[in-house]
């Protein structure tokens, strides 16, 4: 299974990468998505960016599925909405 990490920083995602020490999870990061847009960190806090970073790749997340779902046209895929996310990321 792939966890996405919402960074292009592959420092933090190497230092995150052996502070969680997931089996079995792998940590990929923006980069791994293609077309991923850049987000602009423009907030007045860590924080605030992070909210921005996640929401952005929420986004990004819902595209994939979507278009997943496009191409299968899997009945399954319409009655557990879950299924093509763990499909794409596994």
């Amino acid at each position: 299974m792939k966890l996405l990490i919402a960074t292009r920083n592959a420092h933090k995602l190497e230092e995150l990468r052996a502070i969680l020490d997931l089996p079995g999870i792998q940590l990929i990061s923006a980069d791994d998505i293609p077309n991923a847009p850049e987000v602009e960190e423009d907030g007045d806090t860590f924080e605030a960016n992070a909210i921005k970073k996640s929401g952005h790749t929420r986004n990004i997340l819902r595209t994939l599925v979507a278009r997943r779902r496009l191409r299968t046209g899997s009945e399954r895929a319409r009655r557990n909405p879950r299924r093509p996310l763990r499909a794409l990321c596994g």
